[in-house]
């Protein structure tokens, strides 16, 4: 772990001093059970205290910090684009402590969200965790135990313990994306020595949304060959609550955070954790409301041909009898089409790729999903 911390920090030196960073970050500080905890918020360009933005907490990995995790994960250039919040908390003494006594971060945190909301008017309904290693273990341990507080979560290179496992109890339904190299050396994707295995991981996520037992799983386009690793996207589907559990998993890939372009291991270059995991979040747009405590109608919505051919023209029929939005995700959690819906509407399917697509639909007071595959 140590030699990895310092191959990062020999890595950002070089990143740093060939990068102008043009984004505006705030580096701040409050008093938690009398210490003083510091945290870094980037504010996107065109940034507006009178407009609620989304907010990302992004957790460094043990003997990392917030500053080398902002830089390494490249969050900030999909959030500038996107308009979103991003908070680097700093934990107490490179680390985050996770269900072994002692430091209360998942107070911090929590109190950390209402200071941002203070300082930001961030919107509260649109608060998203991810993290790497460490960090990826703060977020399953908020995941959870202070699960009314995030609208989604990702976890990049982390797990649970076994310990933690064992007494996660989440108040509701979440989504979950994770994202983990069979390579790695540090968190095996196996497990072991008190790590819960990334398999039993997904396998608890999905129980406990009660998604589908089989998932899907297709391949990540191998568009950069000498990255010495391929990836492939395992989904399960039909989960409660509009809810869904996505892996990908780096197939050769060791600790590292897939697109970063700092090198400290086999890193897969096939796809951005940055841009998927944004992308993922920004398919939960209204938190707690609109994913859980509103009925799901899984009959609402009516899609043929399904699967289509390449040139039918995709249906879209819904019982939805109140004025609502329409937006396709593909497979990579992009959004690439919305209009507005009220009872039925043809998709323009006709310059997309073959694959699978995700439907949802959202009014004022309902969110409804289905999927389609276009062959």
């Amino acid at each position: 772990m140590k030699k990895l911390s310092t191959l990062l920090f020999i890595a950002l030196l070089f990143f740093v001093s060939n990068r102008t960073q043009a984004q505006t970050t705030v580096i701040d500080s409050f008093m938690h059970d009398n210490v003083w905890r510091n945290y870094r918020t980037f504010l996107p360009s065109g940034f507006n205290s009178s407009v609620e933005m989304p907010l990302v907490l992004n957790l460094h990995g043990y003997t990392s910090n917030a500053e080398q995790q902002e830089l390494y994960s490249e969050f900030n250039d999909v959030a500038d684009t996107a308009g979103v919040v991003v908070c680097y908390p700093n934990g107490i003494n490179n680390s985050w402590n996770v269900n072994v006594g002692g430091v209360d971060d998942i107070g911090f945190l929590d109190e950390l969200i209402d200071v941002l909301k203070t300082d930001y008017d961030i919107n509260l309904n649109r608060v998203y965790v991810t993290g790497m290693s460490n960090g990826g273990f703060m977020t399953y341990f908020l995941a959870c135990n202070l699960t009314n507080r995030f609208a989604a979560v990702a976890d990049v290179t982390g797990s649970n313990t076994t310990a933690g496992q064992a007494l996660c109890s989440p108040s509701k339904k979440i989504p979950v994306l994770h994202v983990h190299g069979t390579a790695d050396p540090i968190v095996p994707y196996n497990g072991g020595f008190g790590i819960v295995s990334v398999d039993d991981l997904m396998n608890y996520w999905r129980d406990h949304n009660g998604c589908d037992l089989i998932p899907d799983t297709v391949p990540v386009p191998d568009i950069v060959l000498n990255d010495f690793c391929t990836a492939e996207i395992i989904t399960w589907h039909n989960c409660d609550s509009s809810t869904r559990v996505i892996l990908y998993r780096v197939i050769g890939g060791e600790h590292t955070w897939p697109g970063a372009s700092i090198p400290i291991g086999i890193t897969n270059q096939d796809f951005s954790a940055s841009s998927v995991i944004w992308n993922f979040f920004n398919q939960y747009p209204g938190g707690t409301s609109a994913v859980n405590d509103f009925p799901i109608d899984e009959n609402a919505i009516s899609i043929y041909p399904n699967p289509a051919d390449q040139w039918a023209v995709i249906n879209v029929q819904s019982t939805v009898e109140e004025n609502a939005e329409l937006k396709v995700f593909d497979l990579m959690g992009k959004e690439i089409y919305t209009t507005s819906f009220t009872a039925n509407c043809k998709l323009p399917t006709a310059n997309w790729s073959s694959g699978v697509y995700f439907v949802v639909i959202s009014s004022e007071n309902s969110v409804w999903n289905s999927k389609f595959v276009k062959q």
